[in-house]
């Protein structure tokens, strides 16, 4: 069976080989060799890949930077906090804190006021990628190519988030259950034109099933019904 050296391994992931050895001894990956070094079979570094990440070289931006941007290109909505960006990104608030302040002297990121419904319509800062730009445009590639490492799932609320209050004003919200009423939410949700109700529906708080349902309700207008099935087909 053919495997993997620690340096190699290490270098593909662009991460130091005690970081590598130390996720290989906690999960129980890899196996000593005849001359008691370290090896690793292509499912051992699909797994360290998983666990650590994998961020590209690319000069001027560390690993972390990267983690930041690529977290930031998954959410087209941007985030608000930097403690959002630190637990969508995997790493410290105070790391977090440090990337973002040079991201945007970079031109990567942008922090700009925008006007946010979180219940009732507030101006609020958020935190966006710039990738789009030209500065940005010369490394979307290797942020695409990005891993984030992976997280500890999390018990997902069946709650209808605050921010969609608004779209909801003669229900009540706190009662709603993504699952049991998810096909109340989501045509309440579909016609609504609402950027964040929109989003919402993919997240996969609403079951497919549910889905499948509402874009059959009629009166739901072919796009609309097209959309809520697609989006149930990609959480299957």
């Amino acid at each position: 069976m053919d495997t993997i050296s620690t340096p190699e391994l290490a270098r593909q992931l662009a991460t130091s080989q005690t970081r590598l050895r130390r996720v290989a001894a906690q999960y129980g990956l890899g196996e000593l060799d005849a001359k008691r070094r370290w090896r690793f079979t292509r499912s051992d570094a699909e797994a360290i890949t998983k666990r650590l990440g994998f961020a590209p070289s690319v000069p001027g931006r560390s690993r972390e930077e990267l983690f930041i941007l690529k977290a930031l290109l998954l959410r087209p909505m941007g985030l608000l906090h930097v403690r959002d960006v630190a637990r969508a990104g995997s790493v410290s608030p105070t790391t977090a804190s440090t990337g973002l302040a040079r991201l945007l002297d970079a031109g990567l990121v942008r922090h700009d006021v925008e006007r946010v419904t979180l219940g009732k319509v507030s101006d609020l800062r958020v935190w966006r990628h710039n990738l789009y730009s030209p500065a940005g445009s010369m490394i979307i590639d290797a942020v695409r190519s990005v891993v984030l490492p992976a997280t500890k799932a999390k018990v997902r609320s069946r709650r209808v988030p605050t921010r969609l209050d608004h779209l909801f004003w003669n229900l009540d919200r706190l009662a709603l259950d993504t699952h049991r009423d998810g096909k109340l939410i989501a045509n309440r949700l579909l016609p609504s034109d609402d950027t964040e109700g929109l989003s919402f529906l993919a997240t996969g708080a609403i079951p497919p099933a549910e889905l499948n349902q509402a874009a059959a309700t009629p009166g739901i207008s072919p796009s609309l019904a097209a959309m809520a099935r697609n989006v149930a087909t990609y959480l299957r």
